[in-house]
């Protein structure tokens, strides 16, 4: 795995202690970082299929919510 956010995660994945959190105004989200990184390998399954290699250019629009930070790391593990 790449130096970077992705190390971080991939060094913390087993920890029970440190958690993704997000306050919003509706809900509080609470994710393990296993989790995030099994969503976000998820993500980069999904880019896959629908054929989005290295080099292409993906657009994230959406709100500051845990699911942005889903679509982030899908698409660096996509490359």
């Amino acid at each position: 795995m790449s130096s970077g956010l992705l190390a971080y995660i991939d060094e913390n994945i087993e920890s029970k202690d440190k958690y993704f959190y997000h306050r919003g105004k509706y809900r509080t989200v609470s994710w393990s970082f296993a989790k995030v990184y099994d969503y976000a390998k998820r993500f980069a399954s999904l880019l896959h299929q629908f054929k989005v290699k290295k080099g292409d250019k993906v657009i994230i629009k959406g709100q500051n919510r845990p699911e942005w930070v889903v679509a982030y790391l899908g698409c660096l593990l996509q490359g």
